[in-house]
Parts: structure tokens; C-alpha cells; sequence
């Protein structure tokens, strides 16, 4: 009897900490990328070139944050510079909440040079894992992105963004 409350009570967590079905949205006709449900404009962000703008979708039941960012501006980079831009635009993401890189991979996905990415940092104490991928195309960066709270989030971040990363691309 103990044994099938046990199987009973993980039977319980393993459905309740299923994700939504999750699709590929349009963010601004620019580019789509995976979301449970329609992302949310969260903020512009910088001046000139470097002004980009972010939507965002919280899986609040999970804990899991996934948003998409993309540069407003144009910056034109020589294809040979593209890889260097790429790893930079990731560390300067890490840099800006103290954080570290934990991989970069430059690679074309969907037929654009990519960084795929992950960092870790920390928010009040709470560490927080960001798997993500940014793309550039036309002068702009595009990005898309899955955090979760190792010790708090019932979904892995890591495990959604491989899934869906095929769902990420760039609209031309």
C-alpha cells in the first residue's frame, strides 16, 4: 500500500509539471521564436543603434522565462568580424548582470550565423540558467531565449530551448 502512494504522489508531480504546448510566434514580422503562448512587449531598451526591443511570456506554474530581444538599429558588421560580434553580444549579456558565459557555439541555424549560448548568474541570491540563441541578419541581432531557477523552476530551461530551437527563425 505504501508503494502505490508513492507512485501515486510522482504520478502527481510528473503531471503537474508538464509545459504548455508551445508554438512559434512572430515577434514584430521580424523573426519567430517558442513561447507557450503569445509573448508580452516587456521593454525597449538603449539609444540609437543599440536600442532593442524585448517580449516576454513567465510560465508562472513552472518557472520558467522565455523572451525574445531583437536590435532596432542597424550595425553592419564584415562577415570575417561575425563570429567575434556574435560572442561579444553573449558576453556583454553576461557582463551586464555579472554573470558567466557557460558555452558559446558559433554555427549557422536556419541558414543564419548564430551564438548559441548559455550563462549563468545570480538574482538575489537565486541563480538563474539562461540557454539562448542569437542570430544576426540584415545589420540586426535577434535573439530568443529560456531561464529557469535551478533550485525553484519544475521545468528545465535547458531541455525546452533544445527542443524547440528548430522553432527560431528569421523572417525574410
Amino acid at each position: 500500500m505504501k508503494k502505490i502512494v508513492i507512485v501515486l504522489g510522482l504520478l502527481f508531480i510528473s503531471v503537474s509539471a508538464t509545459a504548455a504546448e508551445i508554438e512559434a510566434f512572430s515577434i514584430e514580422g521580424k523573426y519567430r521564436a517558442a513561447f507557450p503562448e503569445a509573448p508580452n512587449f516587456s521593454a525597449g531598451m538603449g539609444t540609437g543603434n543599440s536600442l532593442h526591443r524585448s517580449y516576454e511570456y513567465t510560465d508562472e506554474e513552472n518557472l520558467v522565462i522565455y523572451t525574445a530581444t531583437f536590435q532596432v538599429g542597424t550595425v553592419e558588421f564584415k562577415e570575417r568580424d561575425l563570429p567575434k560580434a556574435l560572442a561579444d553580444h553573449v558576453s556583454g549579456q553576461a557582463l551586464s548582470v555579472n554573470g558567466k558565459v557557460g558555452s558559446i557555439d558559433i554555427k549557422i541555424v536556419n541558414e543564419n550565423l548564430s551564438a548559441v549560448f548559455s550563462i549563468t548568474y545570480a538574482y538575489k541570491g537565486v541563480t538563474i540558467r539562461k540557454f539562448g540563441i542569437v542570430s544576426y541578419n540584415g545589420g540586426h541581432f535577434y535573439q530568443w531565449a529560456v531561464q529557469d531557477f535551478p533550485s525553484l523552476s519544475h521545468l528545465s530551461a535547458e531541455e525546452i530551448f533544445n527542443k524547440h530551437i528548430n522553432l527560431f527563425s528569421i523572417v525574410d
